[in-house]
């Protein structure tokens, strides 16, 4: 499966905050660095869908962006997440994921879940105590900025997210 992501260029404050944070809830969180996920695992070989990637980056602007507030992310079943969610620059990547998920990768959209721009801070089997860390992150009034200049393509193996290609967004504002 391969997968899309855009990695937050941040101060090296906010990285740390948010890793020492997901180290504490959530599982995955030496599987990948803090990220948004665009396109979510798509069964197509490597090479065309880096290129469509590529694609994409090469005419898409940087995407500014805001984390200003958690919430809570529960479908009723499985695991329930806490997502940062974009305050500002949610609209760019919305556009990022939907390019991605055009042309080659159309058939691989999910139509059953909303797409929401975010990064996961936590895992967690209990919704209420999801909830609660969801809390606990607002109640500290944090804002982290930064800005999306990168996609991602990559895949899962060994229990690590092996990056296939990094592209530059290119495209004008």
């Amino acid at each position: 499966m391969i997968f899309a992501v855009a990695m937050p260029k941040w101060v090296a404050e906010a990285q740390t905050l948010v890793q020492g944070f997901r180290r504490a809830h959530d599982p995955q969180f030496e599987l990948i660095a803090p990220h948004f996920t665009l396109v979510f695992g798509a069964a197509l070989e490597p090479e065309p869908c880096i290129a469509h990637v590529r694609a994409v980056a090469q005419s898409s602007p940087p995407v500014p962006f805001k984390l200003s507030h958690a919430m809570l992310y529960y479908t009723g079943s499985g695991p329930a997440y806490v997502f940062l969610v974009a305050s500002e620059g949610a609209a760019g990547l919305t556009r990022l994921h939907r390019q991605l998920y055009g042309d080659l990768l159309a058939p691989s959209l999910r139509m059953d879940k909303p797409f929401i721009p975010h990064i996961t801070i936590a895992a967690v089997e209990n919704p209420v105590a999801a909830l609660q860390i969801a809390d606990d992150w607002n109640a500290q009034n944090i804002c982290l900025s930064g800005e999306i200049e990168v996609l991602t393509a990559g895949l899962i193996t060994d229990g690590r997210f092996r990056i296939l290609a990094e592209t530059r967004l290119e495209g004008k504002q």
